[in-house]
């Protein structure tokens, strides 16, 4: 998926009462809006770097900070052949 190809994301309101920086709040509806579809996501680093314009190091940063909050939960998978980070969303975290 790349940001020109007609794609789009949400931000709910509730996203908003999280104190989440702008980068976050990206990454968390791009990770929700796949997992509410396909129960999982694969968000990789450079699609996050496109949609908020960062570094890839910026990117990691904002996964990173998203799984200590307890938002998003990252696993692991084998996908064509590479391990690939999977992300599914902290629905304890996110319910209270």
């Amino acid at each position: 998926m790349n940001a020109t190809d007609g794609k789009y994301i949400i931000i709910h309101e509730w996203m908003n009462q999280l104190g989440l920086s702008a980068n976050e709040k990206i990454a968390l509806a791009l990770v929700y809006g796949y997992t509410i579809k396909e129960g999982v996501s694969c968000v990789k680093n450079a699609c996050l770097e496109e949609w908020v314009g960062c570094t890839r190091k910026t990117a990691n940063n904002t996964m990173d900070s998203l799984e200590e909050k307890g938002l998003i939960i990252r696993g692991q998978e084998i996908v064509n052949g590479k391990v690939a980070n999977t992300y599914k969303l902290g629905e304890e975290k996110l319910q209270s």
